[in-house]
């Protein structure tokens, strides 16, 4: 029965740090895929402002998969319904709050629609606010990784304890 109980507390432990560095991750891979969703929009900008290429090709040339996945989703109907549809698939992958798919969704709707003045306009208001969510996201990781890896150790060990 000791045995038992010994597996059954190592078992808990473990889970209860992996939970806490699980959550610890989540957030600093939102802050990667936030900057690098803003690269491929400074890509996307220099696609379709200076190269005068079409949109699904101006896509699929960032080389992002939320942007591969728009492009594909293009075949079926309009831009925004492509784009939303993309980032709500991508958006648990890259870790994105629902704030940050907002933002996102916003370029759905204008992408597309205009000229090219007016497009780089758009893109340019969503980096904008892709720049305030990075922000927070670098300060949400620096704030709460250690505290939800401490969390997951601590609590595991409180659990044991309390089986003991």
């Amino acid at each position: 029965m000791t045995m038992l109980k010994i597996a059954g507390g190592i078992m808990i432990a473990v889970s209860c740090v992996y939970l806490g560095l699980r959550r610890s991750m989540n957030l600093k891979k939102r802050c990667r895929s936030l900057e690098r969703i803003q690269n491929a929009l400074s890509l996307l900008e220099t696609e379709i402002a200076f190269k005068g290429t079409e949109l699904k090709s101006a896509l699929l040339n960032t080389g992002e998969p939320l942007f591969k996945e728009a492009a594909c989703r293009m075949d079926g109907g309009t831009v925004k319904t492509a784009w939303n549809g993309a980032v709500k698939k991508c958006a648990m992958r890259l870790c994105l709050t629902e704030g940050d798919v907002d933002a996102l969704a916003m370029l759905g709707s204008r992408l597309g629609m205009t000229d090219t003045e007016n497009q780089v306009k758009n893109i340019d208001a969503v980096k904008n606010m892709l720049d305030i969510h990075i922000n927070a996201a670098r300060n949400d990781a620096e704030r709460f990784c250690r505290l939800y890896t401490g969390g997951g150790v601590l609590t595991g060990i409180f659990i044991v304890l309390m089986l003991i």
